[in-house]
């Protein structure tokens, strides 16, 4: 049975925020969404994702215009997705926090998956939905993402981006083109990096810190060992086709004790090791 995707509070609330900074209805927004500000203000809560959605479409029917995300950018950094920030900030090179970004961004937008695999001498980002996406949702993603990482590099956006891939509705090309990234139109929204980007130190790393908010973020191992195998080699597979990592990290966030019965259970269900599904791109 397939679960309605969830997004924390966190994110209307921001929607609702940058709302009121353009002095629409905030009462009526909620009203007519259904939200409850009480919900709203337990940062622990989440609600289902298709409101937060609709939340943007009644935003634009109450006189948001087409810039409305792009000025989101700085809000969705700052209060949205602060601690998903921090554990990024701390990572040692670009590569390790966009690894983290596909690893975690989902436990805010539960409908949003980034994934990150090579394509010749690049690396593509790409962020998929399981819900149609909103524009403005999209805008302040693009936005955020392209200034962040140049940040925690210390380099200029272009120094980082080689091109990148925008929707048909969204309206952040011209702000993209501006920081010296080219822009085209396609089906998701997608950056494109060098290879030897994703090698490039983060100068306020923080290793203890990293580890540390890792532990806090990861599930309990036992939740692993809990989920039924097919479940679990199923996201092995994902992880496989989508990042980098090692086989023994996989094997470990998979929750098997060991390489060697990751690799079994692995060949037992699929037909093939781990290393020749990689290989593969299947």
């Amino acid at each position: 049975m397939q679960h309605e995707p969830l997004v924390t509070t966190a994110w209307p609330s921001t929607i609702l925020s940058h709302a009121a900074r353009q002095a629409l209805p905030i009462d009526d927004l909620c009203a007519r969404v259904g939200l409850s500000p009480q919900t709203l203000r337990d940062p622990s809560q989440q609600v289902p994702a298709r409101l937060a959605l609709q939340l943007f479409d009644e935003c634009l029917v109450s006189g948001a215009d087409a810039q409305f995300g792009c000025e989101m950018r700085v809000q969705l950094s700052t209060t949205c997705l602060q601690g998903l920030n921090v554990l990024l900030d701390s990572a040692a090179t670009v590569g390790a926090s966009l690894h983290c970004l596909v690893e975690f961004l989902p436990r805010w937008i539960g409908h949003a998956q980034p994934t990150l695999h090579a394509e010749g001498v690049f690396y593509r980002f790409t962020v998929h939905s399981s819900l149609t996406p909103h524009p403005f949702g999209l805008d302040s993603g693009a936005l955020a993402l392209v200034h962040n990482m140049a940040r925690r590099a210390g380099r200029r956006p272009a120094e980082l981006f080689a091109a990148a891939q925008i929707t048909a509705e969204q309206s952040c090309g011209a702000q993209l083109e501006s920081l010296g990234i080219p822009c085209s139109r396609g089906e998701h929204l997608a950056v494109l990096l060098p290879r030897e980007v994703l090698s490039w130190p983060h100068p306020g790393a923080n290793e203890l810190l990293h580890q540390e908010l890792r532990r806090t973020w990861q599930p309990p191992q036992a939740t692993s060992h809990d989920t039924p195998a097919a479940e679990r080699l199923h996201q092995a597979r994902h992880w496989l086709r989508n990042t980098d990592q090692p086989l023994e990290s996989i094997a470990q966030r998979a929750g098997y004790s060991s390489s060697s019965n990751f690799i079994r259970a692995f060949r037992s269900h699929y037909g093939m090791t781990p290393r020749q599904f990689r290989q593969r791109g299947a």
